[in-house]
């Protein structure tokens, strides 16, 4: 049994690297090639490597360039482990953030990215990077929804490699044990780790300044909105707003040590507008709300923007143009957020989705589209 299990994972790893390929390539047993020399990553897998990363900065088609990658590792196998590392790297880069969060595939190839390191030595002088897949593997784990086994594994993880990584690194591991406190609704538990990994985050700028904007701007305002957005579900709006507006302070004060990353702040800013506005229309406050639900949404609607965000925006403002009797509002809103959720799906976003039209129908009255409405919506939620 153990055998089959093992084959059948690497066929369904097989599938998941060879869907929608532009050259279809099928990618030999491992069993059948001897892997070469520990060698650095050779210059052909490099470049075709680097034209795919300038396809996905430039916002260029990606299936031409991944087809091109496919086509050098192909000829160029057997790979080095470096370079099957490269090559998972972008494929996990492919499948969670492309492709919209394909899980199943980002798990499989976390566990084969793994396997690399079962020589210790090797794990040994590249630990930054088995750092990253054991955050890539817990993170497929929650989005598989088996949270506890995710917490357990990143807790293990922060625990025997305590003293082997910086603050930089730990702060990562922190954050996620506190997103999957949020997953299980543990709110105050979330907030602790949040709140910890934002003082490892501040450690990390005193020992290693860091010089993306991922790990300077991104990551760093992102444990603050969140630590805003589980006051806000706690019913603490004081508290909310506190570290909502932190993070928007944060973002305009080192956002500007990064020209040509206007439009990754646009889109931080735009999600923590959507929070602002959430929190604004609970608390009654409909003109803040409006402002910044409207702002939120004209951000995210952009070309390249984040559309995956301006979904639950939608479905915030549409609920305030209920409340105040907008209706005409509220049904643009929402035909605008169903083309894109028919485009790119969400069960959290099309349940939401789903009682905000009910109570759309039904504040106008529409009791037999309402009840219909009613029924879509709770049959939808006993499926998922």
């Amino acid at each position: 049994m153990e055998r089959l299990f093992l084959n059948s994972r690497s066929r369904a790893l097989r599938h998941c690297i060879t869907a929608s390929l532009a050259l279809f390539v099928i990618w030999p047993l491992p069993s059948c090639r001897q892997e070469p020399p520990q060698v650095e990553i050779r210059e052909g897998i490099l470049a075709a490597i680097g034209a795919a990363n300038r396809a996905i900065e430039l916002d260029a088609p990606i299936e031409p360039a991944k087809g091109h990658l496919d086509s050098v590792l192909y000829w160029l196998a057997p790979l080095s482990r470096l370079e099957s590392l490269a090559r998972y790297d972008f494929y996990h880069w492919y499948y969670t953030t492309y492709r919209h969060g394909d899980y199943e595939c980002a798990n499989l190839l976390a566990d084969s990215a793994l396997a690399l390191f079962k020589e210790e030595s090797f794990k040994n002088e590249n630990l930054e990077a088995f750092g990253k897949w054991m955050l890539f593997k817990g993170d497929a784990l929650v989005h598989k929804k088996q949270l506890y086994e995710a917490f357990n594994y990143y807790y293990r993880v922060k625990s025997d490699y305590l003293n082997r990584w910086d603050d930089c690194k730990l702060s990562q591991f922190t954050a996620r044990l506190g997103f999957v406190r949020y997953k299980q609704t543990n709110y105050r538990d979330a907030i602790n780790y949040y709140l910890q990994a934002y003082q490892q985050f501040g450690r990390c700028v005193i020992a290693k300044s860091p010089t993306s904007f991922y790990e300077a701007v991104t990551e760093p305002q992102g444990l603050l909105n969140n630590i805003g957005w589980l006051y806000d579900l706690l019913e603490l709006p004081d508290s909310a707003s506190y570290y909502y507006h932190r993070a928007l302070e944060f973002i305009e004060r080192e956002s500007v040590r990064f020209p040509g990353y206007e439009k990754a702040t646009d889109i931080a800013k735009g999600v923590i507008y959507g929070n602002l506005g959430g929190m604004y229309t609970k608390l009654g406050k409909y003109g803040e709300a409006l402002r910044y639900l409207k702002e939120s949404v004209a951000i995210n609607t952009r070309p390249a923007h984040d559309h995956r965000d301006v979904q639950t925006a939608q479905i915030k403002l549409a609920n305030l143009y209920i409340e105040l009797g907008r209706f005409k509002d509220a049904e643009r809103i929402l035909a605008d957020c169903r083309k894109g959720l028919d485009t790119l799906s969400s069960e959290d976003f099309e349940l939401r989705w789903k009682q905000v039209h009910w109570r759309f129908l039904d504040q106008q009255g529409r009791l037999a589209d309402a009840y219909k409405a009613l029924h879509a919506y709770h049959n939808f939620k006993d499926s998922v």
